[in-house]
C-alpha cells in the first residue's frame, strides 16, 4: 500500500511522517483514539508504535513529535522499535517512552545490533500510575542456523559454561584509552580472557 491507500481505508493504526500531507488528518484520527478510550475509562493506555530511524540511538524528529502527540492526550506507557538499537528510556510528566530497547530476533552486529535489552516497567495497582522501570541489558547471539538468542549480561558474565561458548577472541589495544576494538563481527560485547569489555 502507498500512504494515500492507507489513510484511505479509514484505520487509526497508521502514523505518517511530520511533513507528510496527511500529518494533520492522522493526527486527529490518533487523538480520537485516544479520546474513545478515555471514554471508556480504561486503566493505562499503551501505545505500540513501529517508528524510528533504523540503526540510531538517538530519537528522530518522527518519534518525538508522535510521542509528544501520544503523551498530550494520555499516553501511559510508549514501546517503540524500529531502530534496531538501543535509545534512551525517556520519562515525561507521568509517561514513560521506551523508543527501542534493542534488537532480539537477530544481530546488526555493524551497527550495534547484537545489543538489546528487556525494559520493565512497575504500575502501582492501587492507582494506575508507573512508579519505577528498570533495564536488563542482553546480548543478541547468532547461535546457530540463523536462530538467534537473546541473553543477559549478567548471565554470560556468571556463567562460565555460557561465558566460554560465546568467549570471542578479541584484539582490544589499550595504549592509555580503550582504542576501537577488531573483534569478531564488531561486536560492541567483547569477551576476553576473562573480562567483560563493553563499548
Amino acid at each position: 500500500y502507498e500512504e494515500d491507500e492507507l489513510i484511505d481505508l479509514d484505520i487509526t493504526s497508521v502514523i505518517v511522517a511530520p511533513s507528510s500531507k496527511n500529518f494533520k488528518s492522522i493526527k486527529k484520527k490518533v487523538e480520537e483514539d485516544f479520546k474513545n478510550l478515555k471514554n471508556q475509562n480504561v486503566d493505562l493506555i499503551i501505545v505500540l508504535p513501529h517508528m524510528g530511524t533504523q540503526f540510531s540511538h538517538e530519537f528522530d524528529v518522527f518519534q518525538n513529535t508522535w510521542n509528544k502527540i501520544f503523551i498530550d492526550n494520555g499516553a501511559s506507557i510508549i514501546l517503540s522499535d524500529h531502530s534496531h538499537a538501543v535509545q534512551p528510556i525517556v520519562y515525561s510528566n507521568e509517561s514513560i517512552v521506551v523508543n527501542s530497547p534493542g534488537n532480539f530476533a537477530n544481530q546488526y552486529v555493524d551497527y550495534d545490533g547484537d545489543a538489546t535489552s528487556i525494559v520493565e516497567i512497575y504500575v502501582d495497582k492501587s492507582n494506575k500510575k508507573i512508579v519505577a522501570s528498570s533495564v536488563i541489558p542482553m546480548y543478541t547471539q547468532g547461535y546457530s542456523n540463523g536462530f538467534y538468542r537473546a541473553l543477559p549480561i549478567y548471565d554470560i558474565y556468571t556463567n562460565d559454561e555460557l561465558f566460554t561458548e560465546i568467549n570471542y577472541p578479541c584484539n582490544c589495544v589499550v595504549m592509555g584509552t580503550l582504542d576501537v576494538p577488531s573483534c569478531i563481527n564488531s561486536s560492541i560485547i567483547c569477551f576476553n580472557e576473562g573480562k567483560l569489555i563493553l563499548y
